[in-house]
């Protein structure tokens, strides 16, 4: 080792045998010697070459400050020069990562709890979330769903959150009191700067002020902004249900530990029933400026400061709470229904150590079962090869998932088959000419139907109509004093190859059904989605003739509902 290392180690060992009061100091210089690493993690004791060894700074892995702190002089001593160097590191990371807020460190049972909170966390932030992509407070039960998931697409980042008007997030570390509601979670008071973030304009100098004026995010454009309004709401509620299936399936393998593990396949099959391929592109391209959006705050001194995001507090990038994060939340709780390596791990030193709360691994070396603590710890590593396989795989099954779920089924007659064939063949080698190609026939479908339309009164609105289902099929149509009669064929909702009822006609079935909203569970029918809801929007302006949107602004509401007073049987 380079003389001028062992120089800075007797320096650094002289110092904290001074400050623990340790009488031999060379005990604790041979410990820092076999301990010692720079910042990039490699140790001093193997040769270097270079002027100078310290270029990479200087640190001690595993930590014997750490160890004195909780173990006796001698215990932490014996520990550092009798075990395994490199495994002690590894046992003390293990729990400092797991130890951390923003870790996914759950057992299954946690996790299935967790998504039932985070549920109504949403729900309780739908409004704040529609109209300014963030939560109204934070999550306190986990900073790692807070993170990922609190978020729905902002396209403007608040300079604080708090009445102290600090642009950081304060942690319970900081000492200063923030206004909690009864769940214990932090309550935010948004506040907006004129200038965006990273100009040299010191943030003290500026005026505050509304939301409205307050600057969009670096790289947004305006048809990036009404992409983001007009599925908000559709994210939104996706949240909702992947949560509700993730927690569903967790119950299933908590229930039956040898089912096989369907939710990723549950998961894309809802985001394909919301999202048309394009809507998924989109969304890739959106949430692709999010990254690297680093918050710089100039101050009148000449002085600027990286911050972290005030809302999460994370120091990285801007997450977007969007699709990315959501499918990285289900492949999560993927990997622990497939492998189990966190809850396998958490509930086996939960059942040994009587759920005790620990901060370090050195407060567990005094644990009576350290032997069991120990092979629990490094039996966590026997899983990273399977890990390392599902990981890799992850990029292959999102693109296949893309491709096999993002598909429109067709019905082909027998003599056309293989023309058909060939003509889907093309398609798919040409996809951007196949969408316009596709766009066009759905569209020239849909005006070959036969409609008898309806002559309303000079003036009527959506709202003056009222539509009663008599059964499944009949229905009675009343818009001030004009009333008549008609049904599913008669305003062009027929399946001309079954003859019966169509989806769009059934969707409309299910909103008389919950007072006109699309609010229903999954399993009551088809889920409306934004190309349903246009389908279903261009139905009813036909047959009416009204040319307004006969369903409300979903920014305003959180989710589709009909102008339409329907009343169902």
């Amino acid at each position: 080792m380079d003389q001028m290392i062992i120089d800075v180690l007797g320096i650094e060992a002289e110092r904290l045998a001074k400050g623990y009061s340790i009488s031999n100091i060379n005990r604790v210089l041979d410990i820092f010697m076999k301990t010692a690493i720079d910042c990039r993690g490699e140790r001093f004791h193997i040769n270097r070459t270079g002027q100078d060894p310290l270029r990479h700074g200087l640190e001690f892995y595993p930590s014997l400050f750490e160890a004195l702190n909780y173990l006796p002089q001698e215990s932490a001593l014996s520990l550092f020069e009798k075990g395994d160097i490199d495994e002690l590191a590894i046992k003390e990371s293990l729990i400092r990562y797991w130890r951390d807020p923003w870790a996914p460190y759950y057992s299954l049972i946690e996790l299935k709890e967790l998504c039932s909170e985070f549920i109504e966390y949403l729900k309780a932030s739908k409004s704040s979330l529609i109209s300014l992509g963030y939560p109204k407070t934070d999550f306190a039960k986990s900073k790692w769903l807070f993170h990922y998931l609190s978020l729905l697409n902002p396209v403007k980042i608040p300079h604080s959150t708090n009445k102290y008007g600090m642009p950081y997030y304060i942690g319970e570390d900081t000492g200063l009191t923030v206004n909690r509601d009864t769940l214990g979670n932090q309550i935010f008071e948004y506040i907006w700067l004129t200038e965006e973030w990273n100009t040299l304009k010191p943030s003290e100098t500026q005026k505050p002020c509304s939301y409205e004026k307050a600057p969009i995010i670096d790289g947004f454009c305006d048809d990036d902004i009404n992409f983001i309004d007009e599925t908000r709401a559709i994210l939104f509620n996706l949240k909702l249900d992947i949560l509700g299936i993730a927690q569903a399936h967790i119950q299933r393998r908590l229930t039956n530990s040898t089912e096989q593990s369907g939710l990723w396949n549950d998961s894309i099959d809802l985001i394909a029933d919301q999202l048309s391929i394009s809507d998924f592109k989109r969304f890739d391209e959106l949430e692709r400026k999010y990254i690297n959006v680093f918050l710089m705050d100039s101050f009148s001194d000449g002085s600027s400061m990286l911050h972290g995001n005030p809302v999460t507090g994370i120091s990285k990038d801007l997450n977007a709470g969007g699709i990315k994060n959501l499918i990285e939340f289900i492949f999560h709780v993927e990997k622990e229904l497939i492998i189990g390596k966190i809850h396998r791990t958490k509930t086996a030193l939960d059942n040994l150590t009587h759920k005790m709360d620990y901060a370090s691994y050195y407060e567990l070396a005094g644990h009576p079962n350290i032997e069991q603590v120990d092979e629990i710890l490094l039996g966590f590593l026997s899983y990273e090869d399977q890990e390392r396989k599902l990981d890799s795989e992850q990029s292959e099954r999102l693109t296949m998932s893309i491709h096999n779920k993002f598909k429109m089924p067709l019905l082909v007659s027998p003599q056309k088959y293989d023309a058909i064939k060939a003509f889907a063949q093309f398609i798919e080698a040409t996809e951007k000419i196949g969408i316009e190609i596709i766009g066009s026939f759905l569209k020239s479908r849909e005006s070959h139907r036969k409609i008898q339309r309806v002559d309303l009164p000079s003036g009527c609105k959506w709202e003056n109509i009222t539509i009663r289902f008599i059964n499944g099929n009949d229905i009675t149509i009343k818009c001030g004093d004009l009333q008549i009669d008609s049904d599913f064929k008669q305003m062009g909702f027929e399946n001309r190859h079954e003859r019966t009822p169509d989806l769009q006609w059934n969707i409309l079935v299910l909103l008389s059904e919950h007072n006109g909203e699309a609010i229903w569970d999954l399993r009551r029918g088809p889920r409306l989605t934004k190309e349903r809801k246009q389908t279903l929007k261009k139905r009813l302006i036909d047959y009416f003739q009204i040319d307004d949107d006969p369903f409300y602004p979903i920014r305003e509401i959180g989710h589709y509902k009909i102008r339409i007073n329907l009343i169902p049987q």
